[in-house]
């Protein structure tokens, strides 16, 4: 049996295979194509999904990151729903990036503009994209290639889905375990309620979008999507709290924008990790969203 070589051989060739994988990465990620296909994709939904809905039909896009994927139901649940539960024409679709930051939708694609240029009646945006640095513009080149290409709006699927829920992310290997290590729940809970808020003079990319969906009739909503209650409760009272809700008062003021935030505490058996709902997590936000939705258009 040959020796295998030494050590001092393989870390050069490791580093060379490491900084090749690193140049082919970054620049599949920035490849234009990768952000034409979002824009292709979220013209055809708003194109043929939206703008042609008739009047007695209330069109609503849902835009954030995989939150937006994992938490809120497909259209045909919202459909079926509105129309047997409220008597109600109601369409809602889903247009979402995974890893998704504000920048991306505003500067790197057309997905605000698309947006204004045929908007629907109501925008809900995950206030994590208007309210929080999820990931900042540096960070571009890092995100995985499938995750931009994630980027999609929402197709008709089959309204015998279980839940209406399209979605499903893997249960994180030993997630329960460190439900059940308070240690680990508070060092999360710590985590996510130090995550610094977006000013509004950050977010004046998205302004004149937001100016002419409001000129175009378009209501906006910045929804909350809620975490296991422990880490929901510590952002909510972090030190950033405040400042998340002057950042509120400043959309309200600039832009008639509200803010719909989730009352109920859910446990940790509604999501699949500490952020993304699973099946039992989504049907009770969807149900919520929808009541919403009913209640106040």
């Amino acid at each position: 049996m040959q020796n295998a070589p030494p050590l001092k051989i393989w870390i050069p060739v490791l580093v060379i295979v490491f900084c090749g994988y690193m140049a082919l990465y970054i620049s599949v990620v920035n490849d234009p194509d990768v952000f034409l296909e979002l824009d292709q994709d979220t013209e055809t939904l708003l194109k043929d999904y939206v703008a042609k809905q008739d009047d007695s039909t209330l069109t609503v896009v849902v835009l954030g990151t995989s939150l937006v994927q994992a938490g809120v139901a497909d259209e045909d649940f919202f459909r079926h729903a509105a129309a047997l539960r409220y008597k109600r024409k109601i369409r809602v679709f889903k247009l979402f990036g995974s890893g998704g930051y504000l920048e991306q939708f505003t500067q790197n694609s057309r997905v605000f503009d698309l947006l204004a240029t045929y908007p629907p009646d109501l925008l809900l945006i995950e206030e994590n994209l208007i309210g929080y640095h999820v990931m900042q513009k540096k960070t571009r080149n890092f995100l995985m290639y499938e995750k931009l290409r994630s980027f999609y709006a929402i197709k008709k699927s089959s309204p015998e889905k279980a839940a209406g829920i399209p979605f499903q992310l893997p249960v994180i290997p030993q997630t329960e375990d460190l439900i059940r290590d308070t240690v680990h729940i508070d060092a999360y809970v710590k985590a996510a309620a130090g995550r610094t808020v977006r000013t509004y003079a950050e977010n004046k990319s998205v302004d004149p979008f937001l100016q002419r969906l409001t000129a175009g009739g378009a209501k906006i909503v910045i929804l909350n999507f809620p975490r296991p209650y422990p880490i929901e409760s510590g952002i909510r009272s972090g030190k950033y709290a405040a400042q998340f809700r002057q950042l509120l008062q400043d959309y309200q003021q600039q832009f008639g924008i509200r803010y719909w935030s989730f009352d109920q505490p859910l446990p940790f058996s509604c999501f699949c990790d500490f952020g993304h709902m699973n099946r039992e997590g989504a049907a009770v936000f969807s149900q919520w969203v929808l009541q919403k939705i009913v209640s106040e258009y």
